[in-house]
């Protein structure tokens, strides 16, 4: 690990920036389990996370909800989020469903 300012050690590579979240005791609990440092912890959960549903997800799968009907869900998408009328909701974590939230929206233009 390389020196960090004030004496202290990095506890993870690359540019870090300060984030403060109120975390449930269960969560703090889990993290320590991962790592003493909590910092360190959500680092390694949030990659083995993303890895996990990486590996095990199309981006884009049909899901019959009744025989027959399906839905289009896709995984998250910052150019989907950026569009107006678009709106992204989630169904599982990093699973989403995609609905429009203006009439005569043409899913064309996606």
């Amino acid at each position: 690990m390389q020196p960090h300012e004030k004496g202290k050690t990095a506890k993870i590579s690359g540019t870090a920036t300060p984030d403060y979240r109120a975390l449930p005791e269960t969560a703090l609990g889990q993290l320590a389990a991962i790592d003493s440092d909590c910092a360190a912890a959500t680092v390694k959960a949030t990659k083995a996370a993303l890895l996990l549903e990486e590996k095990r997800q199309n981006p884009v799968e049909l899901v019959e909800v009744l025989p027959g009907l399906s839905i289009i869900v896709i995984g998250p998408s910052r150019y989907l989020q950026k569009i107006s009328w678009l709106r992204l909701v989630e169904l599982a974590p990093l699973r989403f469903l995609l609905t429009g939230s203006r009439r005569g929206s043409e899913i064309s233009k996606i």
